[in-house]
């Protein structure tokens, strides 16, 4: 089993489990300190300083730092305005679950900046938003069904179910057309790494068998693969870890409402499967050429 790694983030067995575990704590650690300090300089004024920290924790795909950041090339803020890094820092984000990078990303879809105007993109950006529960966006929804706007038809029901939602009303009925939040039922509790070359094995535990492998899509630039958690909360008490060796370079576990992205961020981009073996989920991860077990 020559060049096997092996990560435990959870009650860790074996002394060198338990040093991988505290350099992924210290790394976290690391990236919470730089946010909190771009936050204090960014309110502070001193965009320098702020963009300097934020760009820090954004190396371990911080999502705050990344949104900040988004802004700032967006407005300027520290830096000259570039609106192509800005809708690239708000998509990288909004794909690791971050509803208030959604709408700045919406933003830019629908003023055109960053790339070609997309109304379609746009509405689906502020939609991701608003079901994650951010405010700012539940409300443009609202506005767009009111108004008829970014190409979406006047819809009085839809305008009056958006407004519903923001103010915690909304009925369960089944002919609902907005998707509803079901109440939390699960929880993952540890997830854990096997890599070897050309093969790797995620573990994720969760508190309750789940009834089968969460949806997932994947990104090439840079190679990402998602899954996501329906009625799911993140147990295990920090969102992401740098891993450091093979092609599996850190996972981000971000909850948002009652539920949960995870996000896989790879040097390479691999084949995925995911099944389900009671109160784990296994994924496992192959390089394009190697297919079998």
């Amino acid at each position: 089993m020559t060049g096997l790694v092996n990560t435990e983030w959870m009650v860790p067995d074996r002394p060198a489990a338990w040093i991988a575990a505290l350099l992924l704590t210290l790394f976290s650690a690391l990236a919470e300190a730089d946010v909190k300090a771009g936050i204090a300089a960014y309110q502070g004024g001193d965009f320098v300083a702020a963009l300097s920290e934020f760009q820090q924790a954004a190396r371990h795909d911080d999502i705050r730092a990344l949104n900040y950041l988004g802004i700032m090339y967006a407005e300027g803020l520290g830096t000259l305005r570039d609106d192509y890094q800005a809708a690239d820092l708000f998509y990288r984000a909004a794909i690791l679950g971050y509803p208030e990078a959604m709408a700045n990303l919406a933003r830019m879809y629908a003023a055109g900046r960053g790339g070609r105007q997309d109304n379609k993109a746009a509405v689906s950006s502020y939609r991701a938003a608003a079901k994650a529960g951010f405010q700012p966006a539940i409300i443009r929804m609202a506005e767009i069904y009111e108004n008829g706007e970014l190409g979406e038809a006047p819809d009085a029901a839809l305008a009056r179910e958006w407004r519903a939602r923001l103010q915690g009303q909304q009925t369960q009925s089944g002919d609902s057309r907005l998707e509803g939040s079901a109440p939390v039922q699960n929880a993952i509790e540890a997830i854990s790494v096997t890599q070897q070359i050309g093969r790797i094995l995620i573990r994720v535990s969760t508190n309750a068998p789940l009834a089968r492998p969460p949806s997932s899509f994947a990104l090439a630039n840079p190679p990402r693969i998602a899954f996501d958690f329906p009625n799911t909360v993140n147990a295990r008490g920090r969102p992401g870890h740098d891993i450091g060796e093979g092609d599996l370079r850190s996972i981000n576990v971000v909850q948002v409402s009652d539920r949960t992205r995870m996000v896989l961020t790879l040097r390479n981009m691999m084949q995925h499967d995911a099944k389900v073996d009671g109160r784990d989920l296994l994924i496992t991860l192959t390089s394009s050429g190697r297919t079998g077990n």
